[in-house]
């Protein structure tokens, strides 16, 4: 059974307000990296802490890999951003969104450091934070088919179903297209010889 005609259309808006406010905030943050002057994610990765943490300090010590992880993270950030805001590959977008913001979360965990709480910018947190409660609304967004509710995915869907029944018309017309060519080739050769019968069936 198709999911969403499990929803009503409450449901239906508001996966919809989720899906879009989540691909604006992915959208405008990548925006914001490119805007600012020399942004790099060094600092970040530098002061990753968790079981990761030398994964990503090594990324920090190889430039190569530093340049590509800036790149991956802007670009990576505006275009599944606006995938969702617009709902084009809408699920492959809500993937990976998915799977940059548990990398985020992964480079800086809110586990134990220092007694039971660990101190953020926003308070303390542990174990949850406004990463990991982003990257578990996209794995909501990934379970049902916003796409089909409204964006772009929905002319995607349509234009191919046009091309695949086009393709389906044009394999059942070839035969009978090469029928009619061998009928005219037994007609024009009927011509030529006018006591011959020609044969237009198959």
């Amino acid at each position: 059974m198709n999911r969403l005609t499990q929803l009503n259309p409450i449901h239906k808006f508001l996966l919809l307000v989720l899906r879009f406010c989540i691909g604006w905030h992915l959208f405008y943050q990548g925006v914001g990296k490119f805007l600012a002057v020399n942004w790099t994610s060094r600092g970040y990765l530098e002061n990753s802490t968790g079981p990761f943490s030398g994964i990503f300090h090594r990324i920090v010590e190889n430039p190569s890999l530093l340049a590509m992880a800036d790149a991956g993270t802007k670009w990576g950030l505006v275009i599944l951003g606006l995938g969702l805001m617009l709902g084009l590959f809408t699920r492959l977008s809500a993937l990976g969104g998915f799977a940059l913001l548990m990398l985020f979360y992964l480079a800086s965990p809110a586990l134990v450091s220092d007694g039971f709480v660990v101190q953020a910018a926003e308070g303390t947190e542990l174990y949850v934070n406004k990463t990991l409660i982003e990257a578990l609304a996209l794995s909501v967004i990934l379970a049902f088919p916003t796409g089909q509710i409204a964006g772009l995915d929905i002319l995607v869907r349509h234009w191919k179903t046009r091309s695949l029944r086009g393709g389906n018309c044009s394999a059942a017309q070839a035969p009978s297209r090469l029928r009619r060519r061998r009928a005219r080739k037994l007609e024009y050769s009927g011509r030529d010889d006018p006591g011959q019968t020609v044969a237009t069936g198959c």
